[in-house]
Protein backbone atom coordinates (compact mmCIF):
# COMPACT_ATOMS: atom_id res chain seq x y z
CA UNK A 1 0.00 0.00 0.00
CA UNK A 2 1.26 3.63 -1.34
CA UNK A 3 1.72 5.97 1.38
CA UNK A 4 -1.25 8.75 1.47
CA UNK A 5 -1.04 11.78 2.42
CA UNK A 6 -2.90 14.27 4.49
CA UNK A 7 -3.11 17.47 2.20
CA UNK A 8 -4.36 17.15 -0.99
CA UNK A 9 -4.08 20.19 -3.65
CA UNK A 10 -6.29 20.14 -6.34
CA UNK A 11 -5.06 22.92 -8.87
CA UNK A 12 -7.31 24.86 -10.91
CA UNK A 13 -7.44 26.42 -14.35
CA UNK A 14 -7.24 30.60 -13.51
CA UNK A 15 -6.71 33.26 -15.73
CA UNK A 16 -3.78 35.13 -13.75
CA UNK A 17 -2.25 31.82 -11.88
CA UNK A 18 -0.95 29.56 -13.73
CA UNK A 19 -0.79 25.72 -12.79
CA UNK A 20 2.88 25.77 -12.67
CA UNK A 21 2.78 28.80 -10.35
CA UNK A 22 0.07 26.85 -7.88
CA UNK A 23 2.56 23.89 -7.93
CA UNK A 24 5.48 26.20 -6.97
CA UNK A 25 3.34 28.06 -3.80
CA UNK A 26 1.72 25.02 -2.24
CA UNK A 27 5.02 22.97 -2.33
CA UNK A 28 7.32 25.70 -0.70
CA UNK A 29 4.54 26.14 1.86
CA UNK A 30 4.88 22.22 2.41
CA UNK A 31 2.54 20.35 0.19
CA UNK A 32 3.49 17.26 -1.08
CA UNK A 33 0.34 15.72 -3.05
CA UNK A 34 -0.67 17.26 -6.46
CA UNK A 35 -3.69 16.51 -8.05
CA UNK A 36 -3.70 17.86 -11.75
CA UNK A 37 -7.38 18.92 -12.39
CA UNK A 38 -8.14 19.96 -16.18
CA UNK A 39 -11.86 18.93 -16.41
CA UNK A 40 -12.57 20.25 -19.82
CA UNK A 41 -8.96 19.01 -21.19
CA UNK A 42 -7.57 16.86 -23.81
CA UNK A 43 -5.57 14.33 -23.27
CA UNK A 44 -2.50 15.84 -24.92
CA UNK A 45 -3.24 19.15 -22.93
CA UNK A 46 -3.42 17.55 -20.03
CA UNK A 47 -0.02 15.48 -20.42
CA UNK A 48 1.80 18.60 -21.65
CA UNK A 49 0.95 20.43 -18.41
CA UNK A 50 1.39 17.29 -16.48
CA UNK A 51 5.15 17.11 -18.15
CA UNK A 52 5.79 21.36 -17.59
CA UNK A 53 5.04 21.01 -13.94
CA UNK A 54 6.59 17.40 -13.26
CA UNK A 55 10.27 19.25 -12.82
CA UNK A 56 9.34 20.87 -9.89
CA UNK A 57 7.13 18.30 -8.41
CA UNK A 58 10.32 16.08 -9.01
CA UNK A 59 12.70 18.83 -6.82
CA UNK A 60 10.78 19.08 -4.05
CA UNK A 61 10.01 15.49 -3.51
CA UNK A 62 6.35 15.61 -4.18
CA UNK A 63 3.72 13.32 -5.44
CA UNK A 64 1.32 14.12 -9.23
CA UNK A 65 -2.03 12.48 -9.11
CA UNK A 66 -3.81 13.23 -12.36
CA UNK A 67 -7.55 13.64 -12.33
CA UNK A 68 -9.28 11.40 -14.70
CA UNK A 69 -7.36 10.44 -16.97
CA UNK A 70 -5.09 6.82 -16.85
CA UNK A 71 -3.67 7.76 -20.29
CA UNK A 72 -2.11 10.64 -19.56
CA UNK A 73 -1.38 9.61 -16.21
CA UNK A 74 0.43 6.81 -17.56
CA UNK A 75 2.34 8.45 -20.05
CA UNK A 76 3.95 11.18 -18.24
CA UNK A 77 4.87 8.56 -15.87
CA UNK A 78 2.89 10.58 -13.28
CA UNK A 79 2.65 8.86 -9.33
CA UNK A 80 -1.06 8.19 -10.24
CA UNK A 81 -4.75 9.03 -10.67
CA UNK A 82 -8.15 9.95 -9.42
CA UNK A 83 -10.70 8.89 -10.56
CA UNK A 84 -14.24 9.82 -10.54
CA UNK A 85 -18.06 8.21 -10.75
CA UNK A 86 -17.67 8.39 -14.47
CA UNK A 87 -13.90 7.32 -15.28
CA UNK A 88 -12.64 4.34 -16.20
CA UNK A 89 -13.18 1.47 -13.64
CA UNK A 90 -10.24 1.06 -11.46
CA UNK A 91 -9.40 -2.69 -12.10
CA UNK A 92 -8.66 -1.49 -15.23
CA UNK A 93 -6.77 1.70 -14.59
CA UNK A 94 -4.55 -0.86 -12.38
CA UNK A 95 -4.26 -3.35 -15.14
CA UNK A 96 -2.49 -0.06 -17.00
CA UNK A 97 -1.03 1.47 -14.73
CA UNK A 98 0.76 -1.48 -12.64
CA UNK A 99 1.33 -2.07 -9.09
CA UNK A 100 3.60 0.65 -7.63
CA UNK A 101 0.88 3.84 -8.78
CA UNK A 102 -1.67 5.16 -6.74
CA UNK A 103 -5.49 5.07 -7.46
CA UNK A 104 -8.33 6.78 -5.75
CA UNK A 105 -11.50 7.23 -6.66
CA UNK A 106 -14.08 9.44 -5.50
CA UNK A 107 -17.10 8.05 -3.43
CA UNK A 108 -20.51 9.76 -2.50
CA UNK A 109 -22.16 7.34 -0.36
CA UNK A 110 -21.46 4.44 2.13
CA UNK A 111 -22.74 1.78 -1.23
CA UNK A 112 -19.91 3.79 -3.25
CA UNK A 113 -17.30 3.69 -0.30
CA UNK A 114 -18.00 -0.51 -0.15
CA UNK A 115 -17.79 -1.52 -3.26
CA UNK A 116 -14.84 0.39 -4.10
CA UNK A 117 -13.07 -1.05 -1.13
CA UNK A 118 -12.90 -4.17 -3.24
CA UNK A 119 -10.50 -3.22 -5.82
CA UNK A 120 -6.88 -2.07 -5.99
CA UNK A 121 -6.75 0.81 -4.87
CA UNK A 122 -4.76 3.01 -2.35
CA UNK A 123 -7.57 6.22 -1.19
CA UNK A 124 -11.30 7.07 -1.50
CA UNK A 125 -12.12 10.66 -1.81
CA UNK A 126 -15.59 11.35 -0.13
CA UNK A 127 -17.52 14.78 -0.83
CA UNK A 128 -18.47 16.82 -1.48
CA UNK A 129 -18.53 18.17 1.98
CA UNK A 130 -19.73 21.24 1.26
CA UNK A 131 -20.64 23.43 -1.91
CA UNK A 132 -17.40 24.12 -4.25
CA UNK A 133 -17.27 26.41 -6.87
CA UNK A 134 -14.78 24.80 -8.39
CA UNK A 135 -15.92 21.41 -9.70
CA UNK A 136 -18.95 20.56 -12.00
CA UNK A 137 -21.66 18.71 -12.16
CA UNK A 138 -21.58 18.50 -8.11
CA UNK A 139 -23.01 15.30 -6.36
CA UNK A 140 -25.01 15.47 -3.31
CA UNK A 141 -23.59 17.71 -0.39
CA UNK A 142 -22.84 15.54 2.60
CA UNK A 143 -21.89 18.03 5.33
CA UNK A 144 -19.78 16.79 7.96
CA UNK A 145 -22.48 14.72 9.56
CA UNK A 146 -22.98 12.47 6.17
CA UNK A 147 -19.29 12.31 6.13
CA UNK A 148 -18.81 11.15 9.37
CA UNK A 149 -21.78 8.35 8.98
CA UNK A 150 -20.05 7.29 5.97
CA UNK A 151 -16.33 7.13 7.54
CA UNK A 152 -17.90 5.55 10.64
CA UNK A 153 -20.23 3.05 8.93
CA UNK A 154 -17.17 1.99 6.49
CA UNK A 155 -14.91 1.18 9.55
CA UNK A 156 -17.55 -1.28 10.89
CA UNK A 157 -17.60 -3.10 7.75
CA UNK A 158 -13.98 -3.21 7.86
CA UNK A 159 -12.89 -0.81 5.25
CA UNK A 160 -9.22 0.35 6.08
CA UNK A 161 -8.54 2.24 2.87
CA UNK A 162 -7.57 6.11 3.20
CA UNK A 163 -10.68 8.58 3.41
CA UNK A 164 -9.93 11.83 2.24
CA UNK A 165 -12.34 14.41 2.48
CA UNK A 166 -13.40 16.28 -0.77
CA UNK A 167 -15.05 19.21 -1.63
CA UNK A 168 -15.54 22.98 -0.48
CA UNK A 169 -13.38 22.16 2.40
CA UNK A 170 -11.78 25.96 4.23
CA UNK A 171 -9.53 26.40 7.11
CA UNK A 172 -12.72 26.95 9.61
CA UNK A 173 -13.81 23.22 8.84
CA UNK A 174 -11.17 21.36 8.72
CA UNK A 175 -10.97 20.83 12.88
CA UNK A 176 -14.57 19.48 12.88
CA UNK A 177 -13.81 17.23 9.70
CA UNK A 178 -11.24 15.36 11.31
CA UNK A 179 -13.43 14.33 14.44
CA UNK A 180 -15.04 12.45 11.39
CA UNK A 181 -12.54 10.12 11.13
CA UNK A 182 -10.82 10.90 8.01
CA UNK A 183 -7.55 10.34 7.06
CA UNK A 184 -6.92 13.85 5.21
CA UNK A 185 -8.82 16.75 3.24
CA UNK A 186 -8.73 17.48 -0.55
CA UNK A 187 -8.25 21.17 -1.01
CA UNK A 188 -8.07 24.05 -3.98
CA UNK A 189 -10.05 27.15 -2.99
CA UNK A 190 -9.13 27.62 0.19
CA UNK A 191 -5.35 27.77 -0.99
CA UNK A 192 -5.51 29.46 -4.37
CA UNK A 193 -8.07 32.14 -3.16
CA UNK A 194 -6.03 32.78 -0.24
CA UNK A 195 -3.53 36.22 -0.54
CA UNK A 196 -0.64 34.11 0.77
CA UNK A 197 -0.84 30.88 -0.97
CA UNK A 198 2.01 29.75 1.30
CA UNK A 199 1.37 30.62 4.58
CA UNK A 200 -2.24 29.30 3.90
CA UNK A 201 -0.81 26.23 2.69
CA UNK A 202 1.63 25.65 5.91
CA UNK A 203 -1.49 26.67 8.24
CA UNK A 204 -3.32 24.27 6.83
CA UNK A 205 -0.73 20.95 7.09
CA UNK A 206 -0.01 22.69 10.42
CA UNK A 207 -4.13 22.07 11.28
CA UNK A 208 -4.18 18.53 10.17
CA UNK A 209 -0.73 17.75 12.12
CA UNK A 210 -2.12 19.33 15.32
CA UNK A 211 -6.04 19.20 15.26
CA UNK A 212 -5.87 22.95 16.05
CA UNK A 213 -6.30 26.06 13.65
CA UNK A 214 -3.25 27.85 13.02
CA UNK A 215 -2.93 31.74 13.28
CA UNK A 216 -2.14 32.06 9.41
CA UNK A 217 -5.34 30.79 8.68
CA UNK A 218 -6.69 34.08 8.40
CA UNK A 219 -4.77 33.50 4.68
CA UNK A 220 -3.59 37.37 5.67
CA UNK A 221 0.21 38.06 3.92
CA UNK A 222 3.02 37.55 6.93
CA UNK A 223 4.45 40.33 8.69
CA UNK A 224 7.15 40.09 6.84
CA UNK A 225 5.88 40.96 3.91
CA UNK A 226 5.20 44.03 5.60
CA UNK A 227 6.72 44.93 8.73
CA UNK A 228 5.75 47.05 11.39
CA UNK A 229 6.14 47.99 14.96
CA UNK A 230 2.98 46.24 16.25
CA UNK A 231 2.95 42.91 13.62
CA UNK A 232 6.44 42.21 14.19
CA UNK A 233 6.11 42.18 17.56
CA UNK A 234 5.64 39.18 19.00
CA UNK A 235 3.24 39.41 21.88
CA UNK A 236 0.44 41.57 19.58
CA UNK A 237 0.40 38.24 17.97
CA UNK A 238 -0.62 35.90 20.47
CA UNK A 239 -3.47 38.08 21.76
CA UNK A 240 -5.16 37.23 17.82
CA UNK A 241 -5.52 33.72 18.81
CA UNK A 242 -8.89 33.65 21.85
CA UNK A 243 -10.94 35.07 19.21
CA UNK A 244 -10.06 32.82 16.50
CA UNK A 245 -10.33 29.76 18.28
CA UNK A 246 -13.74 30.90 19.17
CA UNK A 247 -15.13 31.46 15.87
CA UNK A 248 -13.62 27.82 15.39
CA UNK A 249 -15.86 26.29 17.61
CA UNK A 250 -18.77 28.67 17.70
CA UNK A 251 -21.66 26.06 17.11
CA UNK A 252 -25.22 27.35 17.56
CA UNK A 253 -27.74 24.83 19.19
CA UNK A 254 -31.46 25.22 18.42
CA UNK A 255 -33.50 22.97 20.68
CA UNK A 256 -32.08 20.15 20.15
CA UNK A 257 -29.21 20.48 16.85
CA UNK A 258 -26.48 22.05 16.31
CA UNK A 259 -25.23 24.49 13.12
CA UNK A 260 -21.99 25.68 12.36
CA UNK A 261 -23.39 27.59 9.46
CA UNK A 262 -25.71 31.01 11.16
CA UNK A 263 -27.66 31.89 7.71
CA UNK A 264 -30.70 30.48 7.23
CA UNK A 265 -32.64 30.46 4.13
CA UNK A 266 -35.95 30.10 2.23
CA UNK A 267 -36.67 28.60 -0.96
CA UNK A 268 -39.37 30.87 -2.85
CA UNK A 269 -39.49 33.25 -5.65
CA UNK A 270 -36.38 31.50 -6.81
CA UNK A 271 -36.08 31.11 -10.72
CA UNK A 272 -36.62 27.33 -10.73
CA UNK A 273 -35.56 24.43 -8.25
CA UNK A 274 -31.99 23.97 -10.03
CA UNK A 275 -31.30 27.90 -9.18
CA UNK A 276 -32.17 27.34 -5.64
CA UNK A 277 -30.62 24.56 -5.20
CA UNK A 278 -27.50 26.10 -7.00
CA UNK A 279 -27.85 29.36 -4.30
CA UNK A 280 -28.76 26.84 -1.52
CA UNK A 281 -25.42 24.95 -1.88
CA UNK A 282 -23.72 28.23 -2.62
CA UNK A 283 -24.69 30.09 0.92
CA UNK A 284 -23.64 26.24 2.76
CA UNK A 285 -26.91 27.03 5.03
CA UNK A 286 -28.13 23.88 7.09
CA UNK A 287 -31.71 25.23 7.81
CA UNK A 288 -33.94 25.71 5.11
CA UNK A 289 -37.62 26.80 5.47
CA UNK A 290 -40.26 25.57 3.03
CA UNK A 291 -44.14 26.48 3.10
CA UNK A 292 -46.11 23.39 3.67
CA UNK A 293 -48.39 24.59 0.65
CA UNK A 294 -45.81 24.37 -1.80
CA UNK A 295 -45.09 20.79 -0.89
CA UNK A 296 -48.57 19.41 0.96
CA UNK A 297 -49.64 17.65 -2.70
CA UNK A 298 -48.21 14.77 -4.31
CA UNK A 299 -47.41 15.19 -7.63
CA UNK A 300 -43.95 16.35 -9.98
CA UNK A 301 -43.68 19.66 -8.59
CA UNK A 302 -43.24 17.67 -4.75
CA UNK A 303 -40.80 15.38 -5.84
CA UNK A 304 -38.63 18.14 -7.67
CA UNK A 305 -38.99 20.70 -4.89
CA UNK A 306 -38.07 18.00 -2.07
CA UNK A 307 -35.49 16.37 -4.53
CA UNK A 308 -33.53 19.58 -4.31
CA UNK A 309 -33.38 19.83 -1.30
CA UNK A 310 -32.03 16.57 -0.59
CA UNK A 311 -28.85 17.14 1.18
CA UNK A 312 -27.54 15.67 4.39
CA UNK A 313 -26.13 18.56 6.05
CA UNK A 314 -29.93 20.71 5.20
CA UNK A 315 -32.35 20.48 7.75
CA UNK A 316 -35.87 21.66 6.61
CA UNK A 317 -37.62 23.84 8.34
CA UNK A 318 -41.70 23.89 7.36
CA UNK A 319 -43.45 26.85 7.82
CA UNK A 320 -47.25 27.75 8.20
CA UNK A 321 -47.31 30.47 5.75
CA UNK A 322 -50.55 31.28 4.38
CA UNK A 323 -52.66 30.59 7.81
CA UNK A 324 -54.88 33.35 9.26
CA UNK A 325 -55.22 32.19 12.53
CA UNK A 326 -53.96 30.14 15.49
CA UNK A 327 -56.17 27.20 14.49
CA UNK A 328 -54.93 26.62 11.17
CA UNK A 329 -51.36 27.42 12.25
CA UNK A 330 -51.96 24.00 14.55
CA UNK A 331 -54.07 22.04 11.78
CA UNK A 332 -50.92 22.82 8.86
CA UNK A 333 -48.19 22.26 11.46
CA UNK A 334 -49.83 18.54 12.38
CA UNK A 335 -49.73 18.12 8.66
CA UNK A 336 -46.30 19.21 7.98
CA UNK A 337 -45.02 16.78 11.06
CA UNK A 338 -46.63 14.09 8.67
CA UNK A 339 -45.74 15.19 5.66
CA UNK A 340 -42.23 15.41 6.27
CA UNK A 341 -41.34 13.86 9.28
CA UNK A 342 -39.87 16.59 11.54
CA UNK A 343 -41.77 18.45 14.86
CA UNK A 344 -39.45 21.86 13.79
CA UNK A 345 -42.14 24.67 12.80
CA UNK A 346 -41.73 27.91 11.62
CA UNK A 347 -45.27 29.45 12.81
CA UNK A 348 -46.47 32.57 10.79
CA UNK A 349 -49.19 33.98 10.77
CA UNK A 350 -49.73 36.53 8.81
CA UNK A 351 -53.27 37.60 8.16
CA UNK A 352 -53.19 40.54 5.83
CA UNK A 353 -52.09 39.96 2.43
CA UNK A 354 -50.74 43.62 1.75
CA UNK A 355 -48.45 44.33 4.51
CA UNK A 356 -47.97 40.68 5.73
CA UNK A 357 -47.25 41.45 9.11
CA UNK A 358 -47.59 38.90 12.04
CA UNK A 359 -50.36 38.66 14.03
CA UNK A 360 -49.31 38.35 17.56
CA UNK A 361 -51.85 37.18 19.56
CA UNK A 362 -52.83 34.59 16.95
CA UNK A 363 -49.48 33.77 17.25
CA UNK A 364 -48.62 33.89 20.69
CA UNK A 365 -51.63 31.76 21.05
CA UNK A 366 -50.66 29.01 18.55
CA UNK A 367 -47.14 29.13 19.93
CA UNK A 368 -48.30 27.84 23.44
CA UNK A 369 -50.22 25.17 21.67
CA UNK A 370 -47.53 23.91 19.58
CA UNK A 371 -45.39 23.32 22.49
CA UNK A 372 -47.52 21.61 24.34
CA UNK A 373 -47.90 19.42 21.21
CA UNK A 374 -44.12 18.65 21.33
CA UNK A 375 -43.27 20.80 18.26
CA UNK A 376 -40.03 23.18 17.93
CA UNK A 377 -41.54 26.12 17.27
CA UNK A 378 -39.79 29.34 15.88
CA UNK A 379 -42.18 31.90 15.48
CA UNK A 380 -42.04 34.69 12.97
CA UNK A 381 -42.84 38.27 14.60
CA UNK A 382 -42.35 41.20 15.11
CA UNK A 383 -39.57 43.36 16.95
CA UNK A 384 -41.81 43.24 20.19
CA UNK A 385 -39.70 42.99 22.97
CA UNK A 386 -42.65 41.73 25.01
CA UNK A 387 -43.76 39.58 22.57
CA UNK A 388 -40.53 38.06 22.03
CA UNK A 389 -40.36 37.09 26.34
CA UNK A 390 -43.89 36.02 26.06
CA UNK A 391 -42.85 33.57 23.31
CA UNK A 392 -40.12 32.47 25.38
CA UNK A 393 -42.02 32.17 28.79
CA UNK A 394 -44.30 29.37 26.66
CA UNK A 395 -41.14 27.21 25.30
CA UNK A 396 -40.45 28.53 21.63
CA UNK A 397 -37.05 27.31 20.56
CA UNK A 398 -35.51 30.57 19.39
CA UNK A 399 -37.60 33.87 18.09
CA UNK A 400 -37.45 35.23 14.73
CA UNK A 401 -38.53 39.09 14.99
CA UNK A 402 -38.34 41.02 11.48
CA UNK A 403 -35.91 43.36 10.21
CA UNK A 404 -38.48 45.19 8.41
CA UNK A 405 -41.98 44.37 6.36
CA UNK A 406 -41.11 40.47 4.12
CA UNK A 407 -39.58 41.30 0.90
CA UNK A 408 -39.31 44.79 1.55
CA UNK A 409 -35.42 44.45 1.44
CA UNK A 410 -35.19 47.55 3.63
CA UNK A 411 -32.51 45.63 6.50
CA UNK A 412 -32.86 46.29 10.15
CA UNK A 413 -35.50 49.20 9.79
CA UNK A 414 -36.34 48.35 13.84
CA UNK A 415 -32.96 48.75 14.79
CA UNK A 416 -33.48 49.49 18.44
CA UNK A 417 -36.36 46.99 19.41
CA UNK A 418 -33.37 44.05 18.07
CA UNK A 419 -31.19 45.38 20.30
CA UNK A 420 -33.52 45.04 23.56
CA UNK A 421 -34.31 41.31 22.15
CA UNK A 422 -31.27 40.19 21.70
CA UNK A 423 -30.02 41.77 25.20
CA UNK A 424 -32.35 40.25 27.13
CA UNK A 425 -33.15 36.82 25.23
CA UNK A 426 -32.68 33.27 26.44
CA UNK A 427 -33.39 31.94 23.34
CA UNK A 428 -31.43 32.13 20.06
CA UNK A 429 -32.99 35.22 18.31
CA UNK A 430 -32.83 34.77 14.28
CA UNK A 431 -33.29 38.16 12.36
CA UNK A 432 -36.26 37.07 9.97
CA UNK A 433 -37.37 39.40 6.75
CA UNK A 434 -36.31 42.94 5.29
CA UNK A 435 -32.61 41.54 4.97
CA UNK A 436 -32.00 43.16 1.34
CA UNK A 437 -27.91 42.84 1.19
CA UNK A 438 -25.25 41.00 2.89
CA UNK A 439 -24.00 44.48 5.17
CA UNK A 440 -27.87 43.55 6.29
CA UNK A 441 -27.13 40.21 7.49
CA UNK A 442 -23.57 41.62 8.72
CA UNK A 443 -25.11 44.15 10.93
CA UNK A 444 -27.82 41.92 12.04
CA UNK A 445 -25.05 39.82 13.61
CA UNK A 446 -22.65 42.42 14.35
CA UNK A 447 -25.34 43.31 16.87
CA UNK A 448 -25.27 39.73 18.51
CA UNK A 449 -28.35 38.15 16.87
CA UNK A 450 -27.63 34.50 16.72
CA UNK A 451 -28.29 33.62 13.14
CA UNK A 452 -30.48 35.68 9.88
CA UNK A 453 -32.71 34.05 7.69
CA UNK A 454 -32.67 35.35 3.85
CA UNK A 455 -34.92 34.76 0.81
CA UNK A 456 -35.93 37.49 -1.16
CA UNK A 457 -32.69 38.93 -1.27
CA UNK A 458 -31.21 35.94 -2.61
CA UNK A 459 -33.72 34.59 -4.89
CA UNK A 460 -34.18 37.71 -6.91
CA UNK A 461 -31.00 39.62 -7.28
CA UNK A 462 -28.96 39.05 -10.63
CA UNK A 463 -27.28 36.45 -9.76
CA UNK A 464 -28.44 34.26 -6.85
CA UNK A 465 -25.25 31.76 -6.64
CA UNK A 466 -23.29 34.87 -6.37
CA UNK A 467 -25.19 36.58 -3.67
CA UNK A 468 -25.92 33.53 -1.54
CA UNK A 469 -21.88 33.26 -1.27
CA UNK A 470 -21.83 36.98 -0.05
CA UNK A 471 -24.12 36.29 2.36
CA UNK A 472 -22.74 33.79 3.26
CA UNK A 473 -19.42 35.70 3.76
CA UNK A 474 -20.78 38.39 5.85
CA UNK A 475 -22.47 36.24 8.13
CA UNK A 476 -19.21 35.19 8.74
CA UNK A 477 -17.68 38.56 9.13
CA UNK A 478 -20.68 39.79 11.46
CA UNK A 479 -20.38 37.40 13.76
CA UNK A 480 -16.72 37.37 14.28
CA UNK A 481 -16.86 41.45 14.29
CA UNK A 482 -19.61 40.67 17.60
CA UNK A 483 -17.20 37.94 18.99
CA UNK A 484 -14.03 39.96 18.62
CA UNK A 485 -15.62 43.06 20.77
CA UNK A 486 -16.61 45.67 18.86
CA UNK A 487 -15.49 49.20 19.88
CA UNK A 488 -18.35 51.68 21.28
CA UNK A 489 -19.60 54.65 19.22
CA UNK A 490 -18.57 57.88 20.89
CA UNK A 491 -19.70 61.28 20.02
CA UNK A 492 -16.23 63.34 19.97
CA UNK A 493 -13.15 63.00 18.47
CA UNK A 494 -10.33 60.36 19.87
CA UNK A 495 -6.58 60.84 18.15
CA UNK A 496 -4.94 57.44 17.46
CA UNK A 497 -1.30 59.34 17.36
CA UNK A 498 -0.34 61.74 19.99
CA UNK A 499 -1.16 65.45 19.94
CA UNK A 500 2.12 66.80 20.95
CA UNK A 501 3.58 69.44 18.64
CA UNK A 502 5.49 68.02 15.20
CA UNK A 503 8.34 70.32 16.03
CA UNK A 504 8.78 69.63 19.62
Amino acid sequence: MNTIDKLHYITHPLPDYPIAQQVEDVCRGGCSWVQLRMKEARTEERLAEALRILPRIRHYGATLIINDDVYAAKAADADGVHLGADDMHPSEARHLLGAGKIIGCTANTLDDVLRLSQYDIDYIGVGPFRFTSTKEKLSPVLGGEGIHRIVAAARIHGVRIPIIAIGGITPENIGGLLNTGIHGVAVSGAIHAAMDKVTACEAIIAQLTTGHPSLATDHRPPATHHPSPITDHPSPVTHHRPPITKKMNDILKIADKTFSSRLFAGTGKFGDHQLMENALLASETELVTVALKRVEHTGQEEDTLLRHLAHAHIQLLPNTSGVRNATEAVFVAQLAREALETNWLKLEIHPDPKYLMPDPIETLAAAEQLVKLGFVVLPYCHADPVLCKRLEEVGVAAVMPLGAPIGSNKGLAMLDMLRIIIDQANVPVVIDAGIGAPSHAAQAMELGADAVLVNTAMATAGDPVQIAEAFKWAVRAGRQAFLAGLPGEQSVASATSPLTAFLD
